[in-house]
């Protein structure tokens, strides 16, 4: 009687624990104003709050996510020669569309030079991932 006990302690626990969330892997892509597709891959992890972003040319960054329960957003902020530069990506959870918006600023001269600001919207489509070695 007391084994049945701790197994339904045990049970109990396990069926009210959280379950862990493993990163999701996602493939993005939009047309800048341009006319020329933007690629680029990033790898969300709601249990951390952390996304890895991968554009199609190399650049890499890490950025904290905000998680609701219908999208992801993260944001790169650059500063280069007195110019910040803001990009922000916005991706469904529901439908797996993205936007993509961009302001440029002066950091030095914020009353003299406009901003100058830039939005796409484009699709992400799920990455299975592969058996790994590690």
């Amino acid at each position: 009687m007391l084994s049945q006990k701790y197994l339904f302690i045990v049970a109990s626990i396990l069926a009210t624990s959280p379950v862990l969330a493993k990163p999701v892997y996602l493939k993005c892509s939009y047309t800048n104003g341009d006319g020329r597709e933007i690629k680029f891959q990033s790898k969300v992890d709601e249990e951390t709050n952390a996304v890895t972003h991968t554009n199609s040319n190399g650049h890499s960054f890490n950025a904290k996510g905000f998680f609701t329960a219908d999208s992801i957003t993260y944001q790169d902020v650059t500063l280069i020669a007195g110019l910040r530069m803001t990009n922000q990506y916005s991706i469904s959870r529901v439908n797996l569309s993205m936007n993509f918006s961009m302001v440029a600023e002066s950091v030095e001269f914020p009353d003299k030079i406009e901003p100058v600001t830039a939005s796409e919207t484009g699709k992400c489509e799920l990455v299975e991932v592969a058996n790994r070695a590690f």
